[in-house]
């Protein structure tokens, strides 16, 4: 059981760099809208792991993204997201 737990974990790391490094690559690109696609699935695996810093950094950076989509509803759905999230 251990061993499975720890592969599950390993696999869900290696999920997390790809969304985030794919997030990066197509947010340089100036492609916001596939960096939204991946930054979603970096904060489901987020939200499973029940990281909170991670979730706010990942609301923090969907908000920028939707800003430079020039939807500031969005944009500030995400921003007031990561400030009701407890520090704790």
């Amino acid at each position: 059981m251990e061993i499975l737990a720890t592969l599950i974990t390993v696999i869900n790391v290696i999920y997390e760099f790809s969304y985030i490094h794919n997030f990066i690559a197509y947010y340089s690109l100036g492609n916001f809208k596939k960096a939204i696609v991946h930054y979603e699935l970096f904060l489901k695996v987020a939200e499973e792991v029940g990281d909170r810093g991670r979730k706010r950094i990942t609301f923090i950076n969907l908000s920028k993204a939707y800003e430079n989509l020039r939807d500031f509803k969005k944009t500030i759905e995400y921003y007031e997201l990561s400030f009701r999230l407890p520090k704790k």
